[in-house]
C-alpha cells in the first residue's frame, strides 16, 4: 500500500519568497498539500519558490500573491479577491 500524504487541502503561507516561509511551502508541497497560496513582498522571490515547487514535479496548484501582510487593507483585499477560491 502506498503511503498516504501527510497533508491535503489548501495552505496560505506568508513570507514564502525565502527563509522559513519558503521551506514551509516546499515541505508542504512534498508532503501532499494540493493548493498553496504564497505571499511575500518580493514577487521575484515568490517566482523562485514556485519554480522550486515545479522542479519537484508535484501536482500542486500554486497562487502567488505579492503583498505586505502587515497592511490590514492588503490582507482584506486578498481575502476578498481569493478567499472563495482557496477555501471552497
Amino acid at each position: 500500500m502506498a503511503p498516504q500524504p501527510l497533508l491535503n487541502g489548501t495552505s496560505f503561507i506568508t513570507g514564502a519568497g525565502s527563509g522559513i516561509g519558503q521551506h514551509i511551502a516546499l515541505s508542504f508541497a512534498e508532503n501532499g498539500i494540493s493548493n498553496l497560496a504564497l505571499t511575500d513582498l518580493d514577487g521575484d522571490k515568490l517566482q523562485e519558490t514556485a519554480a522550486k515547487i515545479k522542479e519537484l514535479a508535484l501536482n500542486v496548484q500554486v497562487e502567488l500573491i505579492t503583498m505586505d501582510v502587515a497592511s490590514e487593507e492588503a490582507v482584506a483585499q486578498c481575502a476578498e479577491d481569493g478567499g472563495a477560491v482557496w477555501w471552497d
